[in-house]
């Protein structure tokens, strides 16, 4: 399957949208061979998977380029974790599996307490083409922030862990 890539290996991985450059049977296929159980679609309109294809679907729409909300992006984060904790390993996509894809895999690493920084530049070390917009880049900054707020506050949901407070503030450069 083209630009499928492990970030967690064996638990979290992105990709293509299946279906796109090879057979959606071939692809299907080539993620359960992986042992992914649960897919999550990031694109407007949701993966359409055949009912007997055993994996959880899940479907999460961005506008290309774009981002969502915090609060919408903690409610993905907590099924991604929850799915992952159940030893059902995740893949999340896009239309290439880059822009989206790649802001929803930081997050899912910042949402395991993460610093956003750290987050960003592991995916990145994967494949320098993860996030593809400074909006998306700053948005994983400012979901760490909204963690940090959260579990200031009314706290996290159960799996849930804001990343570590550096010098007042959840650190983030562009490097």
């Amino acid at each position: 399957m083209r630009s499928f890539n492990w970030i967690l290996r064996g638990s979290l991985a992105g990709a293509g949208r299946p279906g796109l450059f090879n057979p959606l049977a071939q692809d299907l296929n080539f993620l359960r061979t992986v042992g992914i159980r649960t897919i999550v679609s990031l694109t407007r309109t949701p993966l359409e998977l055949p009912s007997d294809s055993g994996f959880r679907s899940i479907h999460f729409p961005i506008p290309d380029m774009g981002i969502p909300t915090p609060r919408a992006t903690l409610e993905i984060c907590e099924q991604v974790l929850a799915s992952m904790d159940q030893g059902e390993p995740v893949v999340l996509h896009c239309k290439a599996g880059l822009g989206r894809t790649g802001t929803l895999l930081a997050c899912s690493l910042v949402s395991r307490g993460e610093i956003a920084e750290r987050a960003v530049a592991r995916i990145r070390n994967v494949t320098p083409y993860y996030i593809q917009t400074s909006s998306q880049e700053t948005f994983v900054s400012h979901y760490a922030e909204f963690l940090q707020e959260l579990a200031a506050g009314d706290g996290l949901p159960e799996g849930v862990q804001a990343p570590p407070v550096v010098e007042g503030k959840v650190r983030f450069s562009s490097a």
